[in-house]
């Protein structure tokens, strides 16, 4: 007997209040930090700015380039004023080496997620994860009349039904 399975709903939608992210960047270490508002304004996934080195990165021209998109394909992203001020921060390395990496030897991080969930946990913040950052980045795009294409192309996500996923409307912007 076959038995079809119920389509599971994994689709989610969790925006910060600005307090709880005001809350939550206080309790961020400054790296990690760095790490968070630069996902916040370029929506890129935790992986992408970890692999991200100097050699993608175009601050002359204002963009940057994801090499290895979980898509597969390589997409370019601008930067707004708040991800070239964190770029600006960061001691660039003449060896192209990695953005974001470990300021002893240069390698890269493997990971923020520990220092994460500790600063979610002291902001007494729930069911958060730092991959929302690209929901907030698609629901700020989407709220100031960003086309979906647009948000799209920026995401890197194939499918408009993606990009429906990502781009939120807050209840309060709905309300005005």
């Amino acid at each position: 007997v076959k038995v079809k399975l119920l389509k599971e709903n994994n689709a989610r939608c969790r925006i910060l209040e600005a307090d709880e992210r005001d809350n939550l960047r206080r309790e961020l270490h400054p790296r990690a930090l760095r790490i968070y508002d630069f996902a916040c304004h370029t929506g890129l996934r935790h992986g992408e700015i970890l692999r991200l080195t100097w050699k993608d990165v175009n601050l002359k021209g204002g963009f940057l380039r994801v090499q290895e998109a979980k898509s597969g394909e390589r997409r370019t992203v601008p930067l707004n004023v708040t991800a070239r001020t964190i770029l600006d921060s960061i001691p660039y390395r003449l060896d192209g080496g990695f953005v974001f990496c470990k300021p002893h030897d240069g390698e890269a991080l493997k990971s923020i997620n520990t220092a994460f969930i500790n600063a979610k946990a002291r902001a007494g913040i729930e069911d958060y994860r730092f991959h929302d950052s690209r929901h907030e980045f698609a629901s700020a795009l989407a709220m100031a009349g960003v086309d979906l294409n647009t948000i799209r192309e920026l995401l890197g996500h194939k499918t408009m039904d993606m990009v429906m996923r990502y781009s939120h409307l807050t209840d309060r912007h709905k309300a005005e």
